[in-house]
C-alpha cells in the first residue's frame, strides 16, 4: 500500500520496526552474499590460507612460549644473582665476626665455607646453566618470530586479491539493494549541490569548516548530504608548571627549648594563551519542501536510559514547564501528547500549524519508539529545522567518516575468516550509522509524501564545492603550507570551468609554532614571592594558495586503477602530472595548462568509450 503523492511503503513508515524486522537482517545477508561473491572473484585459495594461518599461529605460539621461557630463565638468573650476593655478603660478614670475636673458629669457618660455596654455586649455576638456556630461548624466539612474520606476509599476500576488490561503490550498492527507497551516491554531484543551494536556499558558507568525506542521496526525490567536516576554531589553552619550595621555622616548646620544623609547598604557575583547535563532526542535512516556514531545534533526552517510572516523573515535571510556556508565549500551543512534547522538546518552534502537519500522531509514535527503543541508538540525536533544511547530528555518528573509499581501505585481515568477520561487522555498523541518522526523517511521513516542485537544472560547474574540498583534503601535503606545524584546513574557490574541468584555487590555512617561556610570580607559604617559568606555545597563522584542476571521471576506485594501468598513466606522463589524487569519482591534480589537460582527457575518455 502506498500513500498519495508517491510516499514510502508501509514498512518504511515505521523505521524502527522496519530495521528490526527486515533491514538489519537483509543487509547482513546482502553483505554476506557480496563477500562470498568477492571471495570467488578474487580466486583466493581458502584452504591454502587456512594452512598458512595455522602455520602462523603455530609459529606465534612457539615464539610466545620461547619468550616466556626466556623470561623465566631471566627471573631465575636474577634470583641466583641475589642468592650469590647474599651468600657472598654472609661469608664476608662471617670473616669479619670471626676475626673480631676470636671464639669458636670452627663455627665461623663453616659459615664462611658455606656462604662462599653457595655464592660460587649460585654464580656457576646462573652462568653455566641459566644464561645459555636464556640465550637459546631468546634465539628461538627470534627464529620463531621471523617465521611468524614470514607466514603473516604470506597471509596478507594471499588476501590482497580479495581486498583489491573492495570498491567505493560497494557500500552504496549494498544499502540501495537493502532499502531501494534510499538512492545513494558516494559523492555529492555538482547538479545536486547546485540544486540544494539554489532551490532550497541552503548556501554553503562555513569559512572555518571543510568537507573531508561525503555521502549523498535522495529519499523519494528529496536530497540529503551526509558530510564529515574538519572544523577549526580559535580558543585558549592554559599551560602550567610547578616548583617545590622549602623553608624552616623555629618554635619554642612548652619547656622553652627551640624546635626547628621543615616545611615544603608546591607552587603552580598558570599561563592562558590563544590556541587553535581542530575537530571533526558528522552531520546529515536533509532538504524538503514540507513545512517550509517551520523552524525548531531539539537536543537528546536519552529517554532509552530511563525506566517507566522515571519517564512518568520527567513527563509530569516537563508538562508543568510547557504549560507555563503556553501561558507566557503567544502562539505556542501544547500538542496534547505530553510525553512527545516533553521528550522531543521542540519548544522553540515558530509555526504551530506546520509543526502539527509535520508531527502527526504516526510521526509522534515513530519518534517516541525511536527515542525510547534500544534496537537502534535511542535518543542520542540533535535535530534542527531551518525552513526547508533539516539537520540531524547524532552521538553514534560523532566519529563516523562516511567516505566509502577510506572506510573500505581500513578493512583488512590476515585470514579469510577474519576478513569475513571484519567485512560483515564493519559494513553493518556503517549501515546502522546511516540508517539511524535517517530514522528521525523517516519517522515523519510528510517528508516522504512531499516531492520537490522544481526539477534540478544542469550544473554550471564540473565538480561540487563539497567534493572540491574533499579532493583538497586528499591532496593533503601537496597543498599545505610548508612551514605549518599544525593540521590544516582548505577552502576552495572556482576560478573558471574549461570544458568538463574546473580550475579551482585552494586556500590552505594552518599555524606555525614557536616555543615560549613566561615567568609568573606566586606567593609562597614562606612569605616570599617566587618566579615560575611556564613554557607555552605561540601559534602564527600561515597560508598558501595553490591552483588545481578537478574533473569528474565517474569511475570507481577499482575502475580508475584499471584505467591507469590500461593507458591513463601514459596520459599523466604526457601532461607531466606528478601530484594527484582520486576519490568519489573526482580526479584532482596540479596541471600547468588546464586547457590542454581538459582537451587531452576528453580525447582519452572519448577513445576509451
Amino acid at each position: 500500500m502506498s500513500i498519495n503523492g508517491g510516499s514510502m511503503e508501509d514498512r518504511l513508515l515505521e523505521p524502527l520496526v522496519a530495521y528490526r524486522d527486515r533491514y538489519g537482517r537483509e543487509f547482513g545477508q546482502n553483505a554476506a552474499d557480496k563477500f562470498e561473491e568477492l571471495l570467488r572473484a578474487s580466486s583466493v585459495n581458502v584452504w591454502k590460507n587456512r594452512e598458512t594461518v595455522a602455520a602462523y599461529r603455530a609459529e606465534e605460539a612457539k615464539r610466545k612460549e620461547a619468550e616466556s621461557a626466556s623470561g623465566r630463565f631471566s627471573s631465575f638468573t636474577v634470583l641466583c644473582g641475589c642468592i650469590a650476593a647474599f651468600c657472598g655478603v654472609f661469608a664476608i660478614l662471617s670473616c669479619i665476626f670471626a676475626s673480631i670475636l676470636q671464639a669458636d673458629l670452627g663455627m665461623w669457618i663453616s659459615f664462611i665455607v658455606t656462604g662462599a660455596a653457595l655464592c660460587v654455586g649460585a654464580s656457576l649455576f646462573a652462568a653455566k646453566y641459566l644464561a645459555p638456556r636464556k640465550k637459546e630461548s631468546g634465539r628461538k624466539a627470534e627464529e620463531y618470530g621471523a617465521r611468524a612474520e614470514e607466514c603473516m606476509r604470506e597471509c596478507l599476500a594471499q588476501l590482497a586479491p580479495l581486498e583489491a576488490l573492495y570498491d567505493d561503490v560497494l557500500l552504496p550498492d549494498l544499502i540501495r539493494k537493502t532499502v531501494p527507497e534510499i538512492e545513494l551516491s558516494a559523492s555529492v554531484g555538482a547538479a545536486r549541490s547546485q540544486y540544494i543551494r539554489e532551490h532550497f536556499g541552503a548556501a554553503y558558507c562555513e569559512p572555518e569548516k571543510m568537507f573531508v568525506g561525503t555521502l549523498s542521496g535522495e529519499l523519494l526525490g528529496n536530497p540529503f548530504i551526509v558530510g564529515r567536516k574538519l572544523c577549526h576554531r580559535m580558543g585558549v589553552r592554559t599551560y602550567s608548571e610547578s616548583i617545590v619550595i622549602t623553608w624552616e621555622t623555629t618554635e619554642v616548646d612548652a619547656e622553652g627549648h627551640p624546635r626547628t620544623e621543615h616545611h615544603s609547598e608546591v607552587l603552580t604557575g598558570y599561563v592562558t594563551k590563544p590556541c587553535p583547535y581542530f575537530y571533526g563532526e558528522t552531520a546529515l542535512e536533509f532538504y524538503s519542501e514540507a513545512a517550509p516556514d517551520l523552524t525548531f531545534s531539539r537536543t537528546p533526552s536519552h529517554a532509552e536510559r530511563f525506566s517507566e517510572g522515571e519517564i512518568e516523573r520527567k513527563v509530569r515535571k516537563g508538562s508543568k514547564k510547557i504549560s507555563r510556556i503556553q501561558e507566557s508565549t503567544p502562539g505556542f500551543t501544547e500538542l496534547g501528547n505530553a510525553e512527545f512534547d516533553v521528550l522531543f522538546g521542540a519548544l522553540d518552534r515558530n509555526h504551530e500549524v506546520q509543526f502539527r502537519l509535520l508531527f502527526t500522531p504516526l510521526a509522534q509514535k515513530n519518534l517516541l519508539s525511536l527515542m525510547r527503543g534500544t534496537e537502534g541508538f535511542g535518543d542520542d540525536f540533535t535535530m534542527k529545522k531551518e525552513g526547508m533544511k533539516t539537520t540531524v547530528v547524532s552521538e553514534h555518528s560523532a566519529a563516523w567518516d562516511p567516505d566509502c573509499g577510506r572506510f573500505l581501505a581500513s578493512l583488512s585481515g590476515y585470514s579469510v575468516a577474519l576478513a569475513r568477520e571484519n567485512f560483515l561487522g564493519e559494513t553493518l555498523a556503517y549501515f546502522r550509522n546511516l540508517y539511524f541518522d535517517l530514522a528521525p526523517i523517516l519517522s515523519i511521513p510528510l517528508f516522504g509524501q512531499t516531492r520537490p516542485s522544481v526539477p534540478p537544472a544542469p550544473a554550471r560547474r564540473a565538480v561540487s564545492e563539497e567534493e572540491a574540498e574533499c579532493a583538497a583534503y586528499r591532496m593533503g601535503a601537496s597543498l599545505r603550507p610548508e612551514e605549518a606545524d599544525t593540521e590544516c584546513y582548505f577552502k576552495t574557490q572556482l576560478i573558471r570551468t574549461v570544458g568538463k574541468t574546473d580550475v579551482v584555487r585552494v586556500h590552505a590555512y594552518g599555524y606555525r609554532t614557536e616555543e615560549r617561556v613566561e615567568t609568573v610570580t606566586e606567593y609562597g607559604g614562606d612569605g616570599y614571592l617566587h618566579d615560575i617559568d611556564v613554557p607555552w606555545t605561540e601559534y602564527f597563522p600561515v597560508e598558501r594558495e595553490t591552483t588545481v584542476v578537478l574533473r569528474e571521471l565517474g569511475l570507481s576506485l577499482l575502475d580508475f586503477g584499471k584505467t591507469v594501468r590500461g593507458g591513463l598513466g601514459e596520459v599523466f606522463g604526457k601532461l607531466g602530472i606528478e601530484r594527484m589524487c582520486y576519490g568519489d569519482g573526482i580526479l584532482c591534480c596540479i596541471a600547468e595548462d588546464p586547457e590542454r589537460f581538459d582537451r587531452t582527457f576528453s580525447e582519452y575518455m572519448d577513445n576509451r568509450r
